[in-house]
């Protein structure tokens, strides 16, 4: 790092992600850190971007601004999605070629079909189905290919406390502590994140950087993310009404992908392999349902 006290830059300050990280990426002894939104500093413009770089003098960046609407994804064009997705990139890059990057990415780069039962590894070759997904895919593509100096965290099914941000843990505790009738797909699978985890993880991945005394960082590279296990979406919802009521048969209707056609297509199975990043950070990942857990008693305490 080029200073005494490094500079963690946090973009897209105002999602889900970047909300966890205010919220518990602790004030550090070895860094200073800076959150922005795109109001603040618009990635896209290169004036903008330059100006920040040129000023903050960041030593860091986890970028967490990125167009996430699956389904609007589909009412873009492939070019309107670059310029959100990937060319915030390519100009820091080429700003900053040796800065390093902490990217993240999704499970959406994914295809998975019905017949899927193996969790992707990162060496897997990524096949998005949706507009969204590729526009990711193409994202980490391109730092794999020009930016050595970068972490791509690929997670999924990213949710956290109800007042962080949209997810669909929100949606089905907003239905349950409403009474409303809940329908959910049996034909979705994937591995539900909590944003306490990838925070964690991105803590420990800051510490490595910036702590003198720590041990060796993190490799660069692409990591999966996400907390342990896999589940479908109907599932996922069922394990939510139950921890809040405490109720085994809160009713939810099974549906599939076809009843509900959304204008995006989901892959069928995307749950992903944490092999890789639990070889460094073998205490940080839990099973699934700790971690919705945790969110829920979180809410609750607020």
């Amino acid at each position: 790092m080029g200073s005494e006290r490094p500079l963690v830059w946090i973009t897209g300050a105002s999602g889900q992600l970047g909300t966890a990280l205010r919220h518990l990426l602790p004030e550090s002894a070895h860094y200073d850190r800076v959150l922005t939104t795109r109001s603040e500093v618009d990635l896209t413009s290169f004036g903008q971007l330059s100006r920040f770089l040129r000023e903050r003098e960041p030593d860091v960046v986890i970028n967490c601004a990125a167009y996430t609407a699956v389904d609007g994804a589909e009412t873009l064009s492939e070019d309107e999605l670059f310029e959100t997705n990937t060319l915030c990139l390519m100009q820091l890059h080429e700003l900053r070629p040796h800065l390093p990057i902490v990217q993240i990415s999704t499970d959406y780069v994914f295809g998975g079909n019905a017949e899927s039962t193996m969790p992707y590894v990162e060496e897997d070759v990524a096949d998005p189905i949706n507009r969204y997904g590729k526009s990711k895919a193409d994202a980490d593509h391109f730092l794999i290919a020009n930016h050595p100096e970068s972490y791509i965290l690929r997670t999924a099914w990213l949710y956290g406390p109800a007042s962080w941000g949209r997810s669909f843990y929100r949606s089905i505790r907003k239905k349950v502590e409403e009474g409303q009738p809940i329908r959910c797909v049996t034909d979705e699978v994937g591995s539900p994140t909590s944003t306490l985890t990838l925070t964690h993880v991105i803590g420990r991945l800051l510490d490595g950087l910036t702590d003198p005394e720590a041990p060796d960082p993190l490799p660069y590279g692409l990591y999966h993310v996400a907390d342990l296990g896999e589940t479908s979406r109907y599932h996922f919802a069922a394990t939510i009404a139950r921890l809040l009521t405490g109720r085994e048969d809160y009713p939810i209707s099974p549906i599939t992908q076809a009843d509900l056609a959304l204008p995006a297509s989901r892959p069928h199975y995307s749950a992903l392999s944490t092999e890789k990043i639990q070889k460094y950070y073998p205490d940080l990942l839990r099973p699934w349902e700790e971690a919705l857990q945790e969110v829920i008693d979180r809410d609750t305490q607020r």
